[in-house]
């Protein structure tokens, strides 16, 4: 039996979770416990600015295609922050290959909306808990170097809706706040 003066070794912190109750019934409570792991800071801890040029032409330019699609400029050469967001290959990339079940796939500038509605419709949430469920850290990463979004647009828009997940998304994610 361990000693209950000493402290709680490194492996038990999840220990001391947080219980929700679920039912209770003639005195008898059922409880719940929550999923250990950091939560998501508020979107107010987060820079506003979508990533530099520099950085994108830098790291980014071999995830992006060269060639001109539909006769459009290349992305390294657009200067509207609305265009290239609306243009981001890997967001593209991770639509075409996450949502090909859906009957009608979104697209990339469909995204953007979606991350960006004040009052998303049912189909915008689907995109957003698409994009924060089934999509690496990397590509979140790689997506923000392509000046798709800003994190705070990102934070804002995982919070509005409600994409509570919990460990090592909000982890990498937080990495990245101001605070």
């Amino acid at each position: 039996m361990r000693n209950l003066v000493t402290k709680a070794l490194p492996s038990e912190n999840h220990m001391n979770r947080d219980r929700v109750l679920i039912k209770e019934y003639k005195g008898l409570k059922i409880y719940q416990r929550t999923p250990w792991g950091p939560a998501l800071l508020p979107a107010i801890d987060f820079s506003d600015e979508i990533a530099p040029i520099h950085l994108f032409k830098q790291y980014a330019m071999r995830y992006t295609v060269y060639l001109k699609p539909d006769g459009l400029t290349p992305l390294a050469e657009v200067t509207d922050p609305e265009e290239a967001g609306r243009r981001c290959r890997m967001v593209n990339a991770c639509i075409n290959s996450k949502t090909c079940g859906w009957v009608n796939p979104p697209t990339s500038s469909e995204f953007y909306d979606a991350l960006r509605a004040t009052a998303p419709s049912s189909r915008q949430t689907a995109i957003v808990r698409m994009w924060a469920s089934e999509t690496e850290p990397v590509q979140m990463f790689v997506a923000w170097l392509q000046r798709c979004y800003s994190w705070k647009v990102l934070v804002e828009s995982l919070h509005r809706n409600e994409c509570h997940r919990r460990g090592s998304l909000n982890q990498y994610l937080n990495r990245f706040s101001m605070a």
